[in-house]
């Protein structure tokens, strides 16, 4: 067992870990070192292994990929393991030590030994980094449509005045009250391409496709925009054994209320993906080929959808719900739909040249 922090020859030191357990797996191009244990690692440390995995993967420069379900991480090449074991250790310097007491004590940016608060995020617990994110975007885009709301009542009271005093002044001259009014009123609308109008658009029809009735489980639907991943699950779990369905059932339950039955447009779909992607992910890690499978009839309900299926893909890898290995053993599968392949191919090509590279 290694100190986490403190001083590396004390036997009594309260905080330890395990030593990183490391080995070389594949040949030529196929190399890549695995790190066994990085369950327990992480376990001691109070933090993400996909956390832990992605900065030893930005320190090595080099592609990383974590297996929740095994509890292991990978990284593309062979590497030392006091190289691996320097890297975690300035991780722990960064995310896991409090700058002033140096224990390993923090938990959403405060120490609960000395009780120092910064401006950090510290130890990043399960899933509360995303959705810490999630929170501070939707309250930029409350901001954003508040401000907007505020100019249009402006620009409307605008309005107003100059139809006003246009009456007014028609009626002085002696012409048309009404037409020079309506005259007065008229304005020449136009679309805003701005990226601030373009968000709030996008926010608009997300919301206004969430609250139509498509789902059959609203309870499901609603507490995924207010509650957490590991909730949302736990609802998912009482639910499946209330009404003893199976995994196919299961996952059915899962994209119905994730992107409604029948699914809604396919720009508020995808947008789904980002604001749920803790939830799917944990359904994709259980259970890929039943993924995969109500993907693909998900996909197939409208043109316009399977027209989009290279940038959902996409869209759940960047997200992290599908890996890399995941995407490639569907592709390579001869029970997956030939026409959903042949649009995937150009960004297939693409992992598998970064793979190379």
């Amino acid at each position: 067992m290694l100190n986490i922090g403190g001083q590396k020859n004390d036997a009594a030191y309260r905080y330890k870990m395990p030593r990183l357990e490391t080995k070389t797996e594949g040949r030529g191009k196929n190399t890549k070192t695995v790190i066994l244990n990085i369950t327990a690692v992480a376990k001691a440390l109070r933090c993400e292994a996909a956390h832990v995995a992605k900065h030893l993967g930005r320190g090595l420069c080099t592609q990383s990929s974590c297996d929740a379900r095994r509890g292991r991480i990978s990284f593309k090449g062979v590497h030392d393991p006091a190289v691996l074991a320097d890297h975690l250790t300035k991780y722990i310097a960064k995310h896991v030590l409090c700058p002033t007491c140096r224990l390993p004590e923090l938990a959403d940016g405060a120490c609960n030994s000395c009780g120092w608060e910064g401006g950090r995020s510290g130890n990043p617990g399960p899933a509360k980094s995303r959705l810490a994110k999630r929170r501070v975007a939707e309250k930029r885009v409350a901001e954003k449509r508040l401000a907007a709301s505020r100019r249009s009542a402006r620009d409307d009271r605008s309005i107003c005045g100059a139809g006003c005093a246009g009456s007014r002044d028609m009626r002085d001259v002696g012409g048309d009250s009404a037409q020079a009014a309506e005259t007065k009123r008229e304005v020449v609308w136009h679309t805003d391409a701005s990226a601030e109008a373009r968000e709030n658009r996008r926010q608009e029809e997300f919301e206004t496709a969430s609250k139509a009735p498509r789902t059959k489980t609203p309870a499901l639907a609603a507490a995924l925009v207010s509650l957490s991943a590991e909730e949302c699950v736990a609802i998912v779990a009482r639910e499946v054994k209330k009404r003893g369905l199976d995994p196919n059932a299961r996952m059915n339950l899962v994209f119905e209320a994730v992107f409604g039955a029948p699914p809604a447009a396919p720009s508020a779909a995808l947008a789904k993906i980002a604001t749920c992607a803790d939830f799917l992910a944990v359904y994709a890690a259980a259970a890929p080929k039943a993924f995969f499978v109500r993907l693909e009839q998900l996909l197939g309900t409208s043109r316009a959808l399977e027209a989009r299926t290279a940038l959902a893909i996409k869209q759940l890898y960047d997200a992290e719900v599908l890996t890399e290995d995941q995407i490639l053993e569907w592709y390579n599968s001869e029970t997956s739909a030939s026409c959903m392949r042949s649009k995937c191919e150009e960004f297939v090509d693409w992992l598998e040249t970064a793979e190379e590279e």
